[in-house]
């Protein structure tokens, strides 16, 4: 993986993280690559000292109202993505990123994302 794409992972991952900080109490994530596609499984490990599940997005079950639910255990569930939008230049990106329940509980946001020292801020 060449060092743009690590950053990009890591970009997505705090972005990621920090939807989840906001939601506690969600117990199941599925993760979206930005397409609708499904993350690959090196990139889903990111996330294994969370308590909560975090799945692929093809393993999410839609419900009433596009309402998102886990098929395993029928906890309510979001679908969560994260996207560099594009590179402004080795260190900065304009990025996005976004959590959907169902239409009445969804957010996200997008702005320029910076690497430093401690990482990524957004």
């Amino acid at each position: 993986m060449s060092s743009r794409e690590e950053q990009a992972d890591e970009l997505r991952e705090m972005l990621m993280r920090r939807a989840m900080a906001g939601r506690p109490w969600v117990r199941a994530w599925f993760i979206d690559s930005g397409d609708g596609t499904d993350p690959p499984e090196s990139f889903l490990q990111r996330f294994a000292d969370l308590p909560g599940r975090v799945r692929k997005v093809s393993e999410a079950r839609i419900g009433e109202h596009n309402s998102v639910w886990d098929p395993d255990t029928g906890e309510e569930g979001y679908t969560l993505e994260a996207t560099v939008v594009r590179w402004i230049d080795d260190r900065t990106a304009e990025a996005s990123y976004s959590a959907w329940h169902m239409s009445e509980s969804a957010g996200g946001s997008q702005g320029i994302a910076r690497l430093s020292g401690g990482g990524w801020s957004f």
